[in-house]
Parts: C-alpha cells; structure tokens; sequence
C-alpha cells in the first residue's frame, strides 16, 4: 500500500513525499526491489550518487534479474541475459498498449498504461521519455520536464539526446528572466580593421507574446578612426544603452522595437538611439550532412542613421559536412534605404565556409567570406562603384539557465 501510495505521490508532483514513503518501504521491507529501485533512480537523478549506490547494490544483490539490467544500464554496467519472464510479458503487454491508446489519440488511457509499464519496469528510459511526450501533450509540462529529465540520463545515446532537447525546451520556457549574449568580431581587408559586434540582453518572460528587455550592445572597431559619426564605417564606437519590447516569434518573423542612449567611447558623448522593426530567420539544416539553406532578413528603423528606414538580407546556400562541422556556401546579401544612400544601397555575393569543432562550444563558429559587391546608387559615393571584401570573423553565443 505504501508503494501505491509513493506512486500516486509521483504522480501528483509531490516527489519528497513520494521519496519518504519510498524510504518507508525499502526500510520495512528489505526485499521490495521495486521501491529500492525506484527510489535509488529518483536520487541518482538529483545527483546523490552515492545514497542511490546504496540501494542500486541491494538491487544488484537480489533476485530480480530484470531490475538488475536496468539498474546496469544507468551504471554502465554488462547486462545479465535473463528476466523473469511473467514481469516481461506485463511490461511488454503495457507499452504495447500504450503505444496503440496514443496513435489512437487516446492520450489519457496511453499515460495509464505507460504508467503501468513504469511500475512493472522504474529502469526503462523510453517508458520515461514517453511520459514526458504525454504529459507535454496534456500541457502538464511540470511533469512532463520531471520525466524528461530522468529519461535524459538513458545508456541510449537517441533516447537521451531526445530527452535533453526537450527538457532544456520547456525549462527555458519556464524561465521568468533570459539573458542572452552573442559576440562577434571580424576583421575586413577591404577597411583594413577590425569590427566588434555584440550584445547583453536579458527579457522578462512572463507573457508568452510579448517580452520586454534590456540590453547594451557594443559596436566599434580597433582603428577608432571616426567616433561613429559615419555609418559607411560600419562602426559607431559605442555602447548602446536600451530598453525594448518584442514579440513572440511567428513562423521565423519577431516584431521589436528599443529606445536607449549610445555612449561613444572615443568621445564620451550620449546620443538618443530609437531603433525598431522586424527580424526572420529562416533555416533548414541537415542532421548530419547535406545541403542546407540559411536566410536571415531585417526591415529596420534607426534614429542614428538620420532617422532611416533600411531593409537588409544575408541568405547562405550550401553544403554541411561532418556532422556540419564543416559548411561550404554561397553567400547573397543585399541592403536598401528609403533615403538612397549609397553606402545603404548594394548587392554582393561570393563563396563562404564556415567552421566550428566538438572542442568549441556548440555555439562557436568561424567564418572565412569573400565577396565582391556593387553599389545600386552612387551619389555622393567617393570610392568605385563596385568592392571586393575577405572577411574572417568569429561567433560565439549563449544562454543562461
């Protein structure tokens, strides 16, 4: 009755009292391999090893061959090939079930029977994984989190990759702050210099469609030679000081708009900075090698740039190869004003790779592009109509949890 009763505890997300009642049983009676089980995975999961070691050997030690294999696998430990055969077939008979109740679109009688499979099996990390889908297609996503979180840490390399994916999707969702930051420096043979890019945001995320922020952004260059009076320099020497709002993203497409200060470093003087508009994103990679395509596209207003209306677009076109650690491309951008400026006004194109390594973040990449351009309009323009351009640049983002 106690193990019934910790099970219900589990189900309701009341997991300390789950875990006393555990302790309960697995203290009344020795020999309840189940409850030993389950309560050596629900610290293990916690990462109190070493009191899970304690009841994972009691379970290694009895004569439930079945929980013993399962307690195996989460130690990496060799298999025993026998199982007692009556456990198996319910077990079998449950998942059997439960796959058939939720492509049916019975998902309420799928969770009882994975349930069920659960109790016959605590060691199956598909059963969990498959508990959290159902709870996430209840829109009990505490739950759901709960067994993504124990199936992330399955022997199966796809069944925990999967897991993973999907425990850091709703904990982010969960997230009432985000901070986000990104960096990007690049060095252009064109300029002859090297440009610095990046950002510190963090959102509120209380509403689920619109999330409001603040951030400062850094954007100079390593001659400082203008003090960002000129855009064509591509650098305003500045950090920018905003708060903002945005919205949820559709389809790829965020709505956005900031006001805040830039602060010139070279000359220590504030300007207003009002910027807005929209931003896309729009990808489709391969999983581990092919061609990809990669489209990029904003429509903004910048108050700096006497007061502005711009649309730009960077879209690369290419083939991934190992494990996408290596990606060959074509670039093709363009950038347009309403005011037809002609540093606001061209078109280039040229051959890319980008490249990035299991020893790098996840999030880190190096580019190599050269690209040849033309100007759309050349009034006032002191240079040629036309430019050529190799840049190496380095990316590098992140998020906290």
């Amino acid at each position: 009755m106690r193990r019934e009763l910790a099970y219900l505890l589990l189900r309701m997300d009341r997991q300390p009292e789950a875990e006393e009642q555990f302790q309960a049983v697995v203290g009344k009676a020795p020999g309840d391999l189940l409850a030993a089980t389950q309560l050596g995975f629900l610290l293990d999961a916690r990462g109190e090893q070493a009191a899970a070691k304690v009841f994972f050997d009691r379970v290694l030690a009895g004569n439930d061959d079945e929980l013993a294999n399962r307690v195996r696998a989460v130690l990496r430990l060799p298999q025993v090939l026998r199982a007692r055969e009556e456990t198996r077939a319910a077990f079998v008979d449950a998942k059997v079930m439960a796959e058939r109740s939720m492509q049916a679109g019975y998902v309420r009688d799928g969770l009882k029977y994975l349930e069920i499979a659960h109790e016959a099996d605590p060691g199956d990390f598909e059963v969990m994984l498959k508990l959290g889908w159902a709870y996430n297609i209840l829109h009990d996503d505490r739950q759901a989190r709960r067994w993504f979180d124990l199936s992330r840490r399955s022997p199966d390399p796809q069944v925990s990759a999967e897991a993973a994916k999907a425990w850091r999707n709703l904990a982010d969702a969960a997230q009432i702050f985000r901070t986000t930051v990104w960096l990007y420096p690049i060095y252009s043979t064109r300029w002859d210099d090297v440009f610095s890019y990046g950002q510190v945001k963090t959102e509120l995320r209380k509403s689920r469609w619109v999330q409001p922020y603040v951030s400062v952004r850094f954007d100079g260059d390593s001659r400082v030679t203008i003090g960002g009076t000129s855009p064509e320099s591509l650098s305003l020497s500045s950090f920018i000081v905003a708060a903002g709002v945005r919205t949820a993203a559709w389809h790829g497409l965020t709505g956005w708009f900031e006001g805040g200060s830039a602060i010139s470093y070279v000359t220590g003087h504030m300007l207003p900075d009002y910027r807005g508009g929209f931003s896309g994103q729009w990808r489709k990679m391969p999983e581990s090698a092919g061609w990809f395509v990669d489209t990029g596209a904003d429509a903004l207003y910048i108050s700096r740039f006497d007061k502005d209306y711009m649309l730009y677009s960077q879209s690369r076109l290419g083939y991934a190869a190992l494990h996408t650690h290596v990606q060959l491309y074509w670039n093709a951008n363009f950038t347009v004003d309403a005011k037809r400026q002609y540093w606001a006004n061209f078109v280039e194109m040229g051959p890319g790779v980008r490249l990035s390594s299991a020893l790098l973040p996840k999030s880190m990449w190096v580019s190599v592009d050269a690209v040849h351009g033309v100007y759309l309009t050349n009034l006032y323009n002191p240079g040629r109509p036309n430019f050529s351009d190799l840049r190496v640049g380095v990316w590098y983002a992140f998020t906290s949890h």
